[in-house]
């Protein structure tokens, strides 16, 4: 038997019988949650009405930024493995590792094969995210290198310095999992020299 859910507890879930209710759904996204929970078009039954724009009005403002930044992304990661990429194209954090690759390609730059639907040009130009930035971690073919804000004046002008400060934090990271890993073994210890208990132990 299949109860009523919203369209954020059903995900992961497959329905052979989809009783589906858009009516009261706020995004696109919401729509394709509920409607791809059904196993075939036949066991899928929409209620009643709903409004046909929020799947054809397109997407939201910030999604509509997140998709392009997301293509700017992309052609740095194949531009950093092909080694195309000057070192003065360098982020601690993800809107500045994208501000340092404008500034070089140029603000009007479009990477080829981006979609007509989110292209920006002068008329629609590329936004600068407002969103609380995040660090960034790159992965290469032989270390993972993990980089984190700690200072606004690091640039990417000086290797030797930012190799340094790389370091330290993977250090700081190494020691902080040695740490964790320390007290949970000796957290295992005390509760195998605990003596075994038959009776429940209660509050």
């Amino acid at each position: 038997m299949n109860f009523a859910m919203t369209d954020f507890a059903s995900q992961g879930k497959t329905r052979i019988y989809n009783v589906a209710d858009l009516n009261n759904l706020s995004s696109h996204q919401a729509y394709y949650t509920a409607l791809s929970r059904s196993a075939t078009a036949e066991g899928t039954l929409i209620v009643q009405g709903f409004d046909p724009r929020k799947i054809t009005g397109g997407c939201s403002g910030f999604l509509h930024q997140e998709f392009r930044e997301l293509e700017l992304l992309d052609s740095i990661t194949a531009l950093m493995h092909e080694d195309k990429l000057p070192p003065r194209v360098f982020g601690e954090t993800r809107n500045e590792l994208i501000h340092n690759f404008r500034t070089w390609k140029g603000l009007h730059y479009v990477p080829k094969d981006v979609h007509n639907a989110i292209q920006w040009s002068k008329r629609d130009p590329f936004l600068v995210s407002s969103v609380a930035d995040l660090p960034i971690f790159v992965r290469s073919s032989t270390r993972k290198v993990l980089t984190t804000p700690k200072s606004k004046k690091f640039d990417g002008t000086n290797r030797r310095q930012n190799k340094r400060r790389i370091s330290q934090v993977q250090s700081e990271v190494n020691g902080t999992m040695a740490k964790k890993s320390k007290c949970t073994s000796q957290a295992v210890e005390r509760r195998e020299e605990e003596p075994t208990v038959s009776a429940p132990r209660g509050l």
